[in-house]
């Protein structure tokens, strides 16, 4: 779970693990974004492949490297769990809240963060004005040259996948104000 601003203060729990180096990575990754006024799924997506590249080379040093990427269950449990409606929840950072799927939206998260990262150079500009009234959707377009539409149907296939501001904002804004 993301840490929570309490009045200009964050913090994060660790639960007790095994081993506790790639999580406590990820919260202080997470952390040093914390100041960032962009959209959550982005700040987790930066902090998220923290922890892959520490794994990764844990494992390239111990018994040479673990191919990357999902494998087809876990690319099909995407492709089923993502609809227009669900994807706003993701947009608006509070598909990070749900228990039952937020690990879909950990990972989703990091491979829209993974796929802007490699193809295009100017993520850096994306990064710095990414907005959260509109998950980002305005810089893509004006640093990218592309929708968050196009880049979140590379991985999902054609579909509706553009952020709405109205839903965004939605009934329930705890989790967009929360990233503030």
């Amino acid at each position: 779970m993301p840490p929570r601003r309490i009045v200009g203060y964050c913090h994060s729990i660790l639960p007790p693990l095994h081993d506790c180096v790639p999580a406590l990575i990820h919260c202080l990754t997470y952390l040093s974004l914390a100041q960032l006024k962009i959209p959550l799924w982005l700040k987790i997506g930066l902090a998220s492949p923290t922890i892959r590249d520490v794994k990764e080379e844990a494992k390239d040093r111990r018994r040479g490297h673990v191919a990357d990427g999902l494998n087809e269950a876990a690319f099909e449990k995407h492709k089923n769990y993502w609809n227009k409606d669900v994807i706003q929840e993701f947009w608006s950072g509070r598909s990070f809240e749900d228990q039952d799927h937020n690990g879909l939206s950990y990972t989703f998260a990091q491979i829209l963060v993974e796929n802007i990262r490699d193809a295009y150079p100017q993520f850096n500009d994306f990064i710095k004005d990414a907005k959260l009234f509109d998950a980002g959707e305005s810089s893509a377009l004006n640093h990218l040259g592309v929708s968050l539409n196009t880049i979140a149907s590379a991985f999902l296939g054609e579909g509706e996948w553009t952020p709405n501001t109205y839903a965004i904002k939605g009934k329930d804004s705890s989790a967009v104000e929360s990233a503030e």
